[in-house]
Formats: C-alpha cells, sequence, structure tokens
C-alpha cells in the first residue's frame, strides 16, 4: 500500500512537469517521457493487476497508430502535403504509450474519447482568438487528466 502510494507520487509529478512545461513552453524535456511510460508500465503491472495487461496495451497502441495514420492522411489532404509532425507535437506522440500502459482496452476508448472531446471543446475557447498559429498542448491536457484520475483512484485507496 505504501509502495503504491509512493509510485503515485512520482507519477503525479512526472505527469505535472510534462503538463507544465507543455503548457507554459509548448515544449516538453525529451527524458519525461521515458520517465513517465517506465513508471507508469510499472505502476500498471504491479497495481492495476489486469489479466490481460500486455493484450491490451498492444490494443491500444494499435488504436493510437490508426489514430495517427488517420490523422497523417487528413492533414496530408487538408494541408496541401504537409506533414503530420507540422500540425501534432512529437511529444504528443511520444505521450501515446503513457496512456496505453495504465488503461485496459474499454477504459481507453472511453478515456481517449472523453478527452479529445475535451480538449477539444477547450482548445476551442482557450484559443479562440489565435487558433490560427497557436498550437494546441494535447500531451499536456492528457497528462493532467490523468493526473486527476491518478489522484482520485489514490484517494479512494487511501484509507484514515
Amino acid at each position: 500500500m505504501f509502495i503504491k502510494i509512493i509510485f503515485s507520487i512520482v507519477i503525479i509529478s512526472f505527469l505535472m512537469i510534462i503538463s507544465y512545461q507543455d503548457f507554459k513552453y509548448k515544449a516538453v524535456t525529451w527524458i519525461l517521457y521515458p520517465l513517465a511510460f517506465f513508471s507508469m508500465l510499472i505502476y500498471s503491472l504491479f497495481f492495476n493487476l489486469q489479466k490481460f495487461f500486455l493484450f491490451d496495451f498492444i490494443l491500444n497502441l494499435l488504436l493510437c497508430t490508426c489514430m495517427l495514420l488517420l490523422l497523417n492522411f487528413y492533414i496530408f489532404l487538408r494541408k496541401q502535403n504537409k506533414k503530420l509532425l507540422d500540425s501534432f507535437g512529437l511529444g504528443d506522440i511520444l505521450f501515446l504509450p503513457t496512456l496505453c500502459a495504465y488503461f485496459n482496452f474499454l477504459n481507453f476508448l472511453i478515456y481517449f474519447a472523453l478527452a479529445n472531446l475535451i480538449i477539444l471543446i477547450l482548445s476551442v475557447i482557450l484559443y479562440q482568438k489565435k487558433i490560427n498559429n497557436s498550437l494546441i498542448p494535447f500531451a499536456g491536457f492528457h497528462a493532467l487528466f490523468l493526473t486527476i484520475l491518478l489522484i482520485i483512484n489514490l484517494l479512494k485507496t487511501i484509507t484514515l
């Protein structure tokens, strides 16, 4: 129990740093992505106790890959031969495996759909005036949402 709390605090720290850097600088120190991924992977293996962890992880990665391929195709058609990385940051792509490591497939579908919908709504509201030139902190929003979920999960496990 104590180790789970410590691990949760470490992961929450990584996610908050990613969120802060992405919102403030629109860039994140690259080392945070593997640190967050491996700590999330260890957390999921030891504390989430998913029966089909590897299968779910691969399905989640396949879903993200399909989404990125469709997004790349859309950007190619819509933006006149631009590439995915011109519109979608490398850090956003590097953050996706961290999300894939935490959720089982069904929860990942629900989380990913709802989080992306909320990101779309918030980005329209927050970046309304400078939408042509602004970058949306995709990884930052996801890190923030995942932090909220981890804090809720952590509070449920702590007994007084």
